[in-house]
């Protein structure tokens, strides 16, 4: 399964404000750290920015390994479901370390 967490799932999405192309948002990627197949060990620190990143983008595009995308794209779903989100309703989403 792949997805774009969260933003494919909702009215985030850089095409959805006007972006044609992936190269014009701020790139970002996952900097693998450990190969002991425990997720958070092994990828600590999941947001590098790549480039020169000036903070006018309209969007963000990661570069993440398919293992860290599912697992989270899944919870989305998850939460999704389980709080009864219709299309349009609002959320805030909170990452704590």
């Amino acid at each position: 399964m792949l997805d774009e967490f969260p933003f494919a799932g909702n009215y985030e999405s850089g095409a959805l404000n006007g972006i044609t192309h992936g190269k014009d948002c701020a790139q970002v990627t996952a900097v693998r750290a450990d190969t002991t197949g425990d997720l958070a060990t092994d990828w600590p620190t999941v947001m590098t920015t790549v480039g020169t990143v000036t903070g006018s983008e309209k969007c963000v595009r990661g570069h993440i390994p398919r293992s860290l995308n599912t697992d989270l794209g899944g919870v989305y779903g998850g939460f999704v479901v389980s709080q009864r989100l219709a299309d349009n309703d609002p959320f805030w989403l909170s990452i704590t370390f």
